[in-house]
């Protein structure tokens, strides 16, 4: 663990069953819609923005679309050559549908694209974003089957933060696959009843979550490169810190506790909490930091768990109340009266937990 200078976030997108777009998603949110589940139909409409899309994994395409909105809400041209100098994806899931709508075609013989099977692997979504913002620098592609993906996040944050990169796109996306329903459902943590709420955070009686798909996407960039163009960030990126202790999650709450120690109290708090095994971790951290009475943020409950793609949501929409937009509170939550900016809070029940602090520029 160790601090960075920060990052500016100039541009966010975001991709959801409640909306398409970061303003759709947000004002859906606020109305109190709930979808979990597949984005279906998928009508990215003037987010479209990728070339023959029926030919790229879904995960692939909301990370696309996201991308595109953060890119233009950026203020960068769509097409601007030598934009970006790296970009960094993260998927919990990777692009494990693609590669079951490969080999489903091929057992019926209904003639697969050939590209199928190599937009599978792991590198697609990067490689993909690399493709289309016509990148002069790395493509990285992190996929952990973790909860929180923050690994990719706080990669972007070092490029950016330590000079190494003037500007990075930061992508994080999971999309729905039924057939792991059983696995998670086996697992005591899918969300049953006919209630179509995503998850109850905090709820004592951990009642699960359902699966949900979702993208988000932020443009960071450093204080020169802003400044040069005349850029309006939306929030700095102070600190990203974490910890992985295998199988020891105390070990890890210890960590980062020691790490953001020294942290402002927040305004917002936005959890990974999922009604799940996230919460025994993070209660104890926010115990320990004296900000268990903080307001809490998240859009779980109406969308449901995505993973690394709710990740990255949490983390524009944090950037969005920073920069001055209203966002909905948990249920019970204490109100937003005090502090200064946001936490964002990764967690996993491995023993890995991440804490953003994002402030205003």
């Amino acid at each position: 663990m160790r601090g960075n200078r920060g990052a500016l976030v100039t541009g966010v997108g975001a991709v959801t069953r409640i909306g398409v777009g970061r303003r759709a998603t947000l004002e859906a949110w606020r109305g109190g819609k709930i979808a979990t589940g597949p984005i279906e139909p998928f009508e990215p409409g003037e987010l479209e923005g990728v070339r023959d899309p029926r030919r790229i994994a879904k995960a692939v395409r909301l990370a696309a679309c996201a991308a595109l909105e953060a890119w233009r809400a950026a203020g960068l041209e769509t097409d601007a050559p030598d934009a970006v100098d790296a970009v960094f994806a993260a998927s919990a899931l990777g692009c494990l549908d693609h590669s079951r709508d490969f080999h489903a075609a091929v057992i019926r013989r209904t003639g697969p694209s050939p590209m199928l099977f190599t937009e599978s692997v792991l590198n697609a979504t990067s490689g993909h974003l690399a493709i289309e913002r016509r990148l002069h620098g790395g493509a990285h592609a992190l996929s952990t089957f973790l909860y929180d993906g923050f690994a990719a996040a706080r990669l972007a944050f070092e490029a950016v933060a330590s000079g190494r990169a003037q500007r990075a796109l930061l992508v994080g996306c999971d999309s729905w696959i039924a057939e792991l329903e059983p696995v998670f459902r086996n697992c005591g943590v899918l969300r049953g009843g006919s209630e179509g709420i995503g998850c109850l955070p905090f709820s004592p009686a951990r009642e699960g979550f359902r699966l949900g798909e979702a993208a988000g996407a932020l443009v960071l960039e450093s204080p020169q490169a802003a400044a040069r163009r005349g850029a309006r960030p939306l929030a700095r990126v102070t600190e990203i810190v974490g910890a992985l202790r295998p199988g020891e999650p105390g070990e890890a709450i210890a960590a980062v506790a020691a790490a953001a120690g020294g942290f402002p109290a927040p305004r917002w708090i936005f959890p990974s909490a999922n009604g799940g095994v996230c919460e025994a971790i993070e209660e104890p951290l926010l115990e320990r930091l004296g900000a268990a009475r903080t307001a809490r943020v998240s859009i779980k409950p109406a969308i449901g768990e995505a993973f690394a793609g709710t990740a990255a949501v949490h983390l524009a929409f944090a950037a969005l109340a920073v920069g001055g937009e209203s966002v909905p509170l948990l249920p019970g939550s204490p109100r937003a009266d005090e502090g200064e900016g946001a936490w964002v809070l990764g967690a996993d029940p491995a023993g890995s937990i991440s804490l953003a602090r994002l402030c205003p520029p």
